[in-house]
């Protein structure tokens, strides 16, 4: 089972890789999960910053997606083999349980039959960061959140920032980085970017390998679904 969900935890609506920012850490932290679990954070995009999300709260409805320009989320592996479902995700704008079985939720969030049937401009891409490495080089200084209020004369917030500091890791910090989220994790074609970057075949058999129950099953609907 996955670790249990730290008490007290902090939530920003709207700031998602800053909340998964703090989830990552905590687990970091503990060393009854670093020794069991490995720990990823995950950014889902593309070109045009158009993603489409089944299940999120937001949705006026749960059989509609909400469109993100990107989104992020936190995805524990075992250690040890296991199958899929021994995979976790954690989601804080998922209408699903939190956490969520890997398999379950991509289904229910990106599914290979949603990604076919929507344009282009909707299908998600995804880069894979271990958490170790987003700790140490994420930076944001919130600045894609302030777009210009006529009414106000100046620039505005467009949801509440976080009440805590900006978030600036130490690699970052050595490098004078102050501000790499789009550039460097949201842009899935940033040639500098830090991770790994999937379609949704390639991400949905991710969490699969090196498992000793593959998910060849799982593959072979999703790539049969988008040919």
């Amino acid at each position: 089972m996955p670790p249990q969900f730290p008490p007290g935890y902090t939530y920003t609506p709207f700031y998602c890789e800053e909340n998964i920012y703090l989830l990552a850490a905590t687990f970091s932290r503990d060393i009854t999960i670093t020794h069991t679990w490995e720990i990823y954070v995950v950014f889902v995009s593309n070109a045009s910053k158009t993603v489409a999300l089944w299940g999120q709260k937001l949705a006026t409805d749960p059989i509609y997606p909400v469109i993100w320009d990107y989104h992020c989320i936190l995805v524990l592996k075992p250690l040890e083999p296991g199958p899929a479902s021994s995979v976790w995700v954690f989601d804080y704008d998922s209408r699903l349980e939190m956490p969520h079985r890997w398999p379950d939720y991509v289904d229910s969030t990106f599914g290979a039959e949603m990604q076919v049937s929507i344009p282009e401009q909707f299908r998600s891409f995804f880069r894979i960061i271990p958490a170790s490495l987003y700790l140490e080089e994420f930076a944001s200084d919130r600045s894609h959140m302030l777009k210009l209020d006529t009414s106000e004369g100046g620039l505005q917030y467009v949801a509440t920032p976080p009440v805590y500091p900006c978030i600036v890791g130490r690699q970052a910090l050595s490098n004078n980085t102050t501000n790499n989220l789009m550039s460097t994790f949201v842009n899935m074609g940033a040639a500098n970017g830090i991770g790994t970057i999937m379609n949704f075949v390639e991400f949905s058999g991710w969490a699969c390998r090196d498992l000793v129950v593959q998910c060849d099953e799982m593959i072979d609907k999703n790539t049969t679904s988008l040919q």
